[in-house]
């Protein structure tokens, strides 16, 4: 079966050619094998492993050999010094005992362990504004301090280099979707801001309008009033009454958003999902059955039960939840369509533990001990967040892994967290 672009399903060229369509709006057709790519691919992008530091958005490439007479080609989701960190689709890679397994989505490897050896050759596609994503936010992110106030910066640096951009005493609640901004003032007045980290925002409602916000990569915003009626907008204006209802009072008591797709939870417990504004809810679980939401750009939809076990379903239906932890284990989830394969996950367990991954379906990996968080974020390009339980803000890049978080804050600094998604 072939693909919008040519090739074959679930090919490692199909995967690549989807992956750089989503990130940099590409359209590669004809590139033939694997192999041919560093032929038909424009020579001035086309760089010698030896000597070349590989970007993100990158395509790794292994030559013809005759073992392998297609070739091979992975996407560069992160870089790491001069080592990629690879997302690839039918390497064959990891083996089940002695025998390769084909058809694979596979993302733990690097240009450093690759069993088969690192790639020839690098073909530089373009360059990902932020360092590494169609979000367009980087690595944004931000927190609300103990005094309320609200300080972000837009890259993963190390202690320090915030920005104070909302003053002490009016920081009630923190969104950040791509390069916008919400915040929810403690008067539940709301404000909003585009453009990456800085102190100018536009107030969007009166005071009293609101107990719970949300905002996207595609500038979606969502806001519950008081009443339990949701509104929203995608635009940044002073224009009061530029909100759409989406649901009546007395209905919501939670939102999520991810690029255009939106969740709701009513008070029943019941979750609701849709794709853009106006038109009708799917309600997609049943009363009493739901005590959180998220979704991302890439409607990938989760939730975790009233039995602290989360599922997740690709698309909004009915019904076709999967499993993805078991009950009693889940404290809080967070989703972001990713910069890189499909979407980046996190869940925080019931005992302080963070895990991580990649997509549905596939293994988490523990990231810290128990007692370590408590309240987790993770952005498109795969910057996680964590709210650290002395009160301190921690982060660590891809690839997922245990340990490696930078302290970016002192102990007792902030209360709540916020990531790019």
């Amino acid at each position: 079966m072939g693909d919008p672009w040519g090739y074959g399903v679930r090919n490692c060229t199909s995967y690549d050619a989807w992956k750089v369509n989503q990130v940099f709006g590409a359209d590669i057709h004809g590139w033939g094998h694997a192999y041919q790519w560093s032929t038909n691919a424009p020579s001035n992008e086309v760089h010698a492993a030896s000597g070349y530091t590989p970007q993100v958005g990158d395509i790794a490439q292994w030559t013809a050999t005759g073992s392998n007479p297609d070739g091979h080609i992975a996407y560069v989701y992160a870089v790491n010094g001069s080592t990629a960190s690879l997302a690839e689709y039918n390497s064959g890679y990891p083996k089940n005992g002695s025998s390769f397994q084909w058809g694979l989505f596979y993302n733990s490897f690097t240009s450093a362990n690759y069993p088969a050896g690192g790639p020839n050759n690098y073909i530089h596609i373009g360059t990902i504004s932020g360092g590494g994503g169609g979000s367009g936010g980087g690595d944004l992110h931000g927190y609300i301090a103990v005094n309320s106030e609200i300080d972000a910066k837009a890259a993963r640096n190390g202690f320090g280099g915030w920005t104070q951009e909302v003053t002490p005493g009016n920081g009630a609640m923190l969104s950040i979707g791509g390069n916008n901004q919400m915040f929810l003032r403690g008067d539940g007045a709301v404000f909003a801001r585009a453009n990456g980290v800085g102190n100018t925002w536009t107030q969007e409602t009166n005071p009293s309008s609101s107990v719970a916000i949300a905002i996207s990569s595609t500038g979606m915003q969502l806001s519950i009033a008081p009443d339990g009626s949701i509104n929203s907008r995608k635009t940044i204006t002073n224009d009061y009454t530029a909100w759409n209802q989406e649901v009546g009072p007395g209905n919501a008591s939670k939102i999520a958003v991810g690029g255009d797709n939106m969740m709701f939870l009513r008070g029943d417990q019941a979750a609701f999902a849709k794709t853009g504004q106006g038109g009708s809810w799917t309600q997609v679980t049943g009363a009493s059955s739901t005590s959180a939401i998220a979704v991302s750009a890439t409607t990938l939809l989760a939730i975790i039960g009233t039995n602290n076990a989360i599922y997740s379903q690709q698309g909004i239906t009915p019904s076709n939840w999967l499993q993805e932890v078991g009950p009693g284990n889940a404290a809080a989830i967070a989703l972001a369509g990713s910069n890189n394969p499909g979407n980046y996950q996190m869940f925080l367990r019931g005992d302080g533990a963070v895990f991580a991954r990649t997509d549905q379906g596939t293994t988490w990996t523990q990231e810290t001990n128990p007692s370590s968080a408590t309240a987790i974020a993770i952005g498109a390009d795969g910057l996680q967040v964590m709210l650290v339980v002395n009160g301190e803000v921690d982060t660590r890049p891809l690839p997922f892994g245990f340990g490696g978080w930078t302290a970016e804050t002192s102990a007792s600094s902030a209360t709540a967290i916020a990531a790019s998604q």
